[in-house]
């Protein structure tokens, strides 16, 4: 949120914010800043509800404070288990950071936590021109900063001697950059819903069960997390949860 306007499309009121999102609020019709909106909007940084009484704002699950950009109680999913060790006794890590309090890993020019899950689409670009935005690898991914699962699709293997007619691999993508191009926020249900659907999609994939063309530049990673991204946003907007659908 930066400005807000009148019925005429003329800005009564303007937001300004520091990188953790300390509000500056100026008031056009008297010509200063104020302590708080004289039009009662509660929507400032991200779009999260900020109450100036408190200088508090309202995340969800928990509340923010932008003065010293440090939510005021600890990230709620904690620690999980290391599903790496294979120990007995398996060890605990840090789902997103040691520091439990900190807003978007201290990184909030690149990161946004607006609810702690989200689904979105990113690019690698290989060679920056328009016409070639296809020489590059996207995925799709789910989950927060930090603490994600990603899916993309890859050729499986030539059935032929045209590269063209090769069969697509839904598969497990562990790369982490690539620039967001597509984004939306999510629920808790919303998103364990697009995990599973992914999921299956991946064990239909290696089964062999599932028969997904693989053509540059027509099916290609590129359109297949873009499709499965605009399927999930069809879906969620037209407000069916996971357990609906």
């Amino acid at each position: 949120m930066v400005a807000i306007s009148d019925v005429n499309g003329t800005i009564v009121e303007s937001y300004e914010y520091d990188i953790f999102g300390e509000p500056t609020i100026y008031d056009y019709a008297a010509h200063q800043t104020v302590e708080e909106s004289t039009v009662g909007n509660p929507y400032m940084f991200t779009g999260r509800r900020y109450d100036s009484e408190s200088g508090l704002y309202y995340y969800r699950a928990r509340y923010y404070r932008p003065e010293i950009g440090r939510f005021m109680s600890s990230d709620p999913w904690g620690t999980v288990p290391d599903d790496k060790n294979i120990g007995f006794e398996p060890t605990m890590q840090y789902e997103d950071g040691m520091n439990l309090y900190a807003y978007c890993r201290n990184n909030p020019i690149n990161w946004i936590d607006p609810f702690g899950l989200d689904i979105w689409v990113s690019r690698d670009v290989w060679i920056p021109i328009p016409f070639f935005k296809r020489i590059s690898h996207q995925r799709i991914s789910i989950g927060r900063p930090g603490s994600y699962e990603s899916w993309s699709l890859s050729a499986h293997g030539y059935r032929d001697i045209f590269w063209f007619r090769r069969r697509g691999d839904v598969y497990r993508d562990t790369s982490t950059t690539g620039d967001i191009i597509k984004y939306m926020e999510t629920t808790p249900e919303q998103d364990a819903f697009a995990r599973k659907i992914m999921e299956e999609l991946e064990s239909q994939s290696h089964k062999g069960e599932l028969n997904i063309p693989y053509a540059i530049p027509w099916y290609d990673c590129h359109w297949f997390t873009e499709s499965v991204f605009d399927l999930f946003e069809r879906l969620f907007k037209d407000g069916k949860k996971g357990s609906e659908t």
